[in-house]
């Protein structure tokens, strides 16, 4: 976006940054991912105490989601260094479903519509930001004006899904 290459970005970091406007769109909730007939796929809620054992995939330590993971981890005293890292949640799918390890993910994706997952909240919430990200310096065209008011749209929608599935 700051190059021009892009009009517009989607991206789980509200942070400021510099030359860019950065709008909040919602929160979204990391969850666990796991492969059905795990044998903490009973559990109501996952502690990061039980994910010690784990092969862990997940966002790298110095992303936005990876650093609130890390804090999370950080407040049960336990570790979060993810063996699989990865930077799209949709990455850890075939990761999860062959067998590889759990994830924790954001709750975005309907990750129980995916056979073989089993979608589960950590005990210790922890929220990302879904910001829309755009150029102080260059204005949107028409077209991109339309494309941020779909997104705004199908972000409200996800997200207001997303939130009644952790509920």
């Amino acid at each position: 976006i700051r190059n021009g290459d892009a009009a517009l970005g989607l991206v789980m970091n509200n942070m400021a940054r510099p030359g860019i406007e950065v709008e909040t769109l919602g929160h979204t909730e990391l969850i666990c991912i796991l492969p059905e007939g795990h044998r903490l796929a009973e559990r109501e809620h996952i502690n990061f105490s039980d994910l010690q054992e784990e092969t862990l995939i997940s966002y790298r330590a110095g992303t936005y989601p990876g650093r609130i993971l890390l804090s999370a981890a950080a407040a049960e005293k336990q570790m979060f260094n993810p063996a699989i890292e990865i930077d799209i949640s949709l990455t850890a799918l075939p990761f999860v479903r062959d067998g590889y390890g759990v994830a924790v993910v954001d709750g975005l994706l309907p990750w129980d519509q995916f056979p073989g997952l089993i979608r589960k909240p950590l005990s210790h919430k922890a929220m990302v930001p879904i910001a829309l990200l755009t150029s102080r310096d260059r204005p949107l065209t028409g077209s991109h004006l339309a494309m941020r008011d779909n997104i705004r749209d199908a972000c409200a929608s996800v997200l207001a899904k997303a939130e009644d599935l952790n509920r």
